[in-house]
């Protein structure tokens, strides 16, 4: 019986995960702009979900409160996903300066705004049911 629980476990891991993990596997790690910009909107969305919790830990009325803890950390989570826009506009600008092929390595396309997405729903994934 345990074999069976572990097969059906690993199995519904592949049917969630498998679709987002050969988008990151077979085209985001190819490209470093790709995996730059993956890496940064993770790290961003690892930040709002420690700033939400340090909030709900230092104040003490929203400890026992689950709606402003929602709206606490839904603020946060857009809060960050601004800042990662601003931040992402910026060093695009910066980047088209110096880039030597705009080509090869281009910032404005649709996998760069599918590789931030699919971080951001990584990480999500990740904290929400790491641990079941």
């Amino acid at each position: 019986m345990l074999i069976e629980s572990q097969i059906l476990h690993y199995s519904n891991l592949i049917v969630a995960f498998g679709p987002s993990s050969l988008f990151v596997g077979l085209y985001i790690l190819t490209r470093p702009q790709l995996f730059v910009v993956s890496l940064a909107s993770a790290a961003l969305y690892l930040l709002s979900f420690a700033t939400a919790a340090i909030i709900r830990l230092t104040v003490f009325p929203l400890q026992s409160n689950f709606l402003f803890l929602s709206v606490i950390t839904v603020v946060s989570q857009e809060g960050f996903r601004l800042i990662y826009l601003k931040y992402y506009f910026l060093s695009r600008l910066r980047f088209a300066v110096i880039n030597v092929n705009k080509v090869l390595y281009p910032l404005h396309d649709l996998p760069s705004s599918v590789a931030a997405g699919v971080a951001w729903g990584i990480a999500n994934a990740i904290m929400i049911y790491g641990d079941v």
